[in-house]
């Protein structure tokens, strides 16, 4: 694909697009969710600690359950029928 010129443009334009998009957006104001959330993340993921993840509070006024999972970035491959299990449990919880 990378020795194809106009196929490697392409991608490459669109892969930073997407850096582009992800390092300028900014979500607008709005109010909380009424609803809880549950927050997700792998133990040894460099780009969220789990120490940070308590930011997602302020996106509810129900409160936030937070899960750590053993595993980096891609834990949810790694840990997929745990982080199944947990999603399923989360949503039975709400309803």
């Amino acid at each position: 694909m990378l020795s194809d010129p106009a196929l490697r443009t392409a991608v490459l334009e669109r892969v930073r697009a997407d850096y582009r998009l992800a390092e300028t957006w900014r979500p607008r104001a709005r109010a909380p969710l009424s609803c809880p959330v549950s927050v997700f993340l792998g133990a040894d993921d460099p780009d969220l600690e789990p120490a940070e993840a308590v930011r997602w509070a302020a996106a509810t006024s129900a409160g936030v359950e937070t899960r750590v999972f053993p595993g980096g970035h891609f834990y949810l491959v790694e840990r997929r029928d745990e982080v199944v299990a947990a999603v399923a449990a989360a949503l039975g919880a709400g309803a």
